[in-house]
């Protein structure tokens, strides 16, 4: 299935799954969030391959990746990435696109790497100071949706046992992922019915907090072309209100979010800040063409450079 088709590449103490479309440079490296695969980003790959190389892969114990031994911090995560990306062809620099906590990741990776790194693109990316969200300050937010809540949540479902808990995740599935269309439907619900997946997903959550230290002990950020991309504050105030939050806590989460997110645009002097309007948090899925938009604008202008 061409959806899936790529090779493994070692990055270290595991061999990863690696999937290199188009060819040119600057080479566009994607980054998921926790839980993210790569084949989420297949529409985005095949549109960006069209004007250079674009790489996806899935990180240790996830997708078509096996497990790695090391833990499963921005640390070591990001030293992964440049093991993997070292023994490929991919040519360096790149442009670094992470979403969620994969901007966590990339901004590692930049700060490590500085040379090797032409661009980033942070998509809703997790910020310096996150967990002032999971505290008494939005105490909904807190007791609903916190890292701490939804690790909680999946080490409930590892105590089911393993002939049982496909039972269980598979009707869940297939309820988040209807109307999606089978060549993405059908990969991402296999992975995703593994326990395995979760045990990882569970150990990157947990693990977080230690990112954060590690990234901000990390020397500065490279002075290269960044765009900072976030959600349609109004449409992910109304999706928490639907779970429960208070629309005035909804709104300050909100207010709080975008403050932080014009933050990280100062990480760079050669920043931009976009509102990806109409979009939740999951943008490759609810508006990708924005984000196709601002990657070939950002590719145009490191070839500008090269």
């Amino acid at each position: 299935m061409d959806i899936i088709d790529g090779v493994y590449l070692n990055a270290g103490d595991v061999n990863l799954f690696i999937k290199v479309l188009g060819e040119g440079n600057p080479p566009i490296i994607i980054e998921p969030g926790i839980g993210g695969l790569s084949v989420e980003w297949y529409f985005i790959q095949k549109e960006l391959s069209k004007i250079t190389t674009v790489v996806t892969y899935d990180r240790a114990g996830y997708g078509e990746s096996p497990k790695s031994k090391s833990e499963r911090t921005s640390f070591n995560i990001a030293n992964q990435l440049f093991n993997l990306l070292f023994n490929s062809d991919v040519e360096h620099p790149y442009i670094l696109l992470g979403h969620l906590e994969g901007g966590l990741y990339v901004q590692h990776f930049a700060k490590m790497f500085q040379h090797y790194v032409a661009g980033v693109i942070l998509v809703d990316s997790l910020f310096d100071g996150y967990f002032r969200l999971e505290s008494e300050d939005f105490p909904n937010y807190n007791q609903i949706a916190s890292y701490n809540v939804r690790a909680n949540n999946l080490k409930s479902l590892m105590g089911i046992s393993n002939e049982d808990f496909p039972k269980r995740i598979l009707p869940i599935l297939h309820e988040i992922y209807d109307g999606f269309p089978d060549e993405y439907k059908v990969p991402i619900i296999t992975y995703q019915s593994d326990k395995k997946f979760y045990e990882v997903v569970i150990d990157e959550i947990t693990q977080l907090k230690e990112s954060f230290d590690e990234l901000r002990d990390r020397y500065t950020f490279p002075k290269v072309p960044l765009a900072v991309i976030t959600h349609d504050p109004s449409v992910m105030q109304e999706l928490s209100v639907q779970i429960g939050i208070p629309a005035e806590e909804a709104r300050s989460i909100e207010e709080f979010w975008l403050e932080n997110q014009k933050n990280l645009a100062q990480l760079s002097p050669r920043s931009n800040f976009y509102i990806a309007q109409g979009s939740d948090k999951n943008i490759h899925y609810s508006n990708p063409l924005f984000i196709l938009d601002i990657a070939k604008k950002m590719v145009e202008e490191v070839r500008k450079e090269m």
